[in-house]
């Protein structure tokens, strides 16, 4: 029974510096995707600025894609939300078609992203839906108006488009958001010992002092061996008189 409670007592210990090292080296951090409709992100257009199934790329780093219409507008509407977000212009579409027109694209390569929409209601419903037209959500209903913010979890890596059905919603900011593990690095000999990824300071080699017959190669800068030394080649056979040298 004494070596038993030992046992445990030291499985115990040894799981809780696993979990005490995990901790320390892995965490979490947010990564977000915005895309609002000012003129600093999006010029504003009149309705008929735009063709039907036009696509426009919009967003950080274009994450995002408008496919719109021929009545399809960005105009003027100075808003404040209960988070504190300011607005100065919106989206103003239609009735969606999704795959046509009149739609918000987004991709995501990761699950569980969460995408939250600031929005107004024309007493219409919005919904996102799968390319494959799965519905994911719907929010808003046709008896009520007003501002509006929702989030939406989007469980599955993919495409997914938000549309308004019946008519005319607007839109005023759209996030994607979502979690990724993050390492804290722990280098050695320029690559980190707990994710493998390469040191952004290590040093580059490329000013090198050559291998000789007893010298390694060496970086002139850090002084790390880079290859051994070469070792003699063996000259002609050694003579009464001359002595056998390298080559």
């Amino acid at each position: 029974m004494k070596n038993t409670s030992k046992i445990l007592a030291l499985v115990l210990i040894v799981m809780t510096v696993l979990m005490s090292l995990s901790a320390i080296t892995v965490s979490a951090a947010t990564e977000t995707v915005t895309m609002t409709f000012e003129s600093k992100d999006l010029t504003a257009a009149a309705a008929g600025a735009f063709t039907d199934g036009q696509v426009v790329l919009a967003g950080t780093d274009n994450f995002f894609t408008l496919v719109l219409s021929a009545k399809s507008k960005i105009d003027s509407s100075s808003k404040t939300w209960d988070d504190g977000y300011a607005s100065g212009q919106r989206l103003n579409m239609g009735t969606g078609e999704p795959g046509v027109k009149n739609y918000i694209s987004i991709t995501t390569s990761v699950p569980g992203a969460t995408m939250k929409i600031w929005w107004a209601s024309n007493k219409k419903v919005n919904h996102v839906v799968t390319a494959d037209g799965t519905e994911v959500a719907s929010f808003g209903d046709t008896s009520t108006s007003g501002q509006f913010i929702n989030e939406v979890t989007l469980e599955n890596a993919g495409t997914y488009y938000l549309y308004s059905e019946g008519g005319t919603n607007y839109f005023f900011k759209i996030e994607v958001s979502w979690e990724v593990e993050t390492c804290d690095h722990s280098f050695e000999n320029g690559v980190c010992t707990l994710c493998g990824e390469p040191d952004p300071n290590a040093c580059k080699h490329e000013n090198k002092s050559p291998a000789t017959c007893t010298k390694p190669e060496t970086c002139v800068e850090c002084e790390q061996e880079l290859s051994p030394a070469l070792g003699h080649t063996e000259g002609a056979a050694p003579t009464c008189d001359t002595a056998q040298t390298c080559t």
